[in-house]
């Protein structure tokens, strides 16, 4: 992974250095706005941005970047529209106030008094950030839901959806909703935070299809928390959508055949505690294959 910066109308230059992947799939800024994470794939691709990195060819590795990005998005995101990283930490760290004051607006700070003067430092830093906006997204097109969503921070999730609560059914690249994202992670507590969000404030309709919404691959999140054993999060997730323990995703596959699969005991429970739960599996198999398939000798 790359982490570099340089001048943009919002942040401040920062100097180009190499840094461990801190994330998969992350790639942050369009205009490369302050620190911007990114990974590149190709041991190629690899080689050449080390060697512009030690070079200091930081608008060679811009343009290079920018080729990565951009032909990996089937449709081009807008400049305006990619998040900004200082946004994408602060959704990411789970810091609600932070992201809050990057979004513009005040979150229960003391207003200075009319009378009193900034400090230059103080002004200059407040004039080098414009507001951002909640619907920017990253190159996956995960927007601050999402990253939110994977990280199971239950109050930033809060926030973001008390103030759109679009967010809730918003699509990444791979078909991913923030329901998604929450149950591959197994955040338990944050799958509540959205369901009851959900329950109390959308109508009907979308509400079932945030509940039992499929990605690209047809997986439910129900699907994704078997897959990874998680177990208390496939329990939350019965609970609040049942029905989704009977639905196969693109490969035929149940949930619960994807929780023995996982070998997860708990999962496995979750899933069965449904009465209508499938237990299909590929090319004819059900969960029974599976079970034989996983067990030891």
């Amino acid at each position: 992974m790359l982490r570099m910066g340089s001048t943009c109308r919002r942040h401040k230059p920062a100097a180009p250095r190499l840094e461990g992947a801190l994330e998969e799939n992350t790639m942050v800024g369009g205009c490369f706005r302050g620190p911007v994470m990114v990974i590149v794939k190709g041991k190629q691709q690899c080689k050449k941005l080390h060697l512009l990195s030690g070079l200091g060819c930081v608008s060679t590795i811009k343009t290079k970047l920018m080729e990565f990005t951009h032909a990996g998005c089937k449709k081009k995101i807008p400049d305006h529209l990619f998040m900004c990283s200082e946004l994408y930490v602060a959704a990411y760290d789970g810091q609600t106030d932070e992201v809050v004051r990057l979004l513009g607006e005040s979150s229960g700070v003391a207003v200075e008094s009319p009378t009193s003067r900034a400090s230059p430092a103080a002004q200059a830093a407040a004039n080098q950030h414009a507001a951002c906006n909640i619907h920017e997204v990253t190159a996956e097109r995960n927007t601050l839901l999402h990253v939110a969503a994977a990280q199971g921070h239950c109050d930033l999730i809060a926030e973001l959806c008390r103030r759109d609560s679009n967010l809730l059914s918003a699509a990444n690249s791979t078909g991913d909703t923030p329901l998604h994202c929450v149950a591959r992670a197994g955040h338990t507590g944050a799958i509540l935070a959205i369901a009851r969000f959900a329950r109390d404030n959308v109508e009907e309709d979308r509400l079932r299809e945030i509940l039992r919404g499929k990605n690209a691959a047809g997986d439910t999140a129900l699907h994704l928390a078997a897959r990874h054993g998680h177990g208390e999060a496939a329990s939350e997730l019965v609970a609040v959508a049942p029905m989704t323990a009977s639905e196969l995703n693109g490969s035929g596959m149940s949930p619960l055949y994807l929780a023995v699969m996982s070998r997860s005991v708990a999962a496995v429970r979750a899933v069965l505690s449904c009465e209508d739960a499938s237990a299909a599996g590929p090319d004819s198999q059900n969960a029974l294959h599976a079970a034989v398939l996983q067990s030891p000798g």
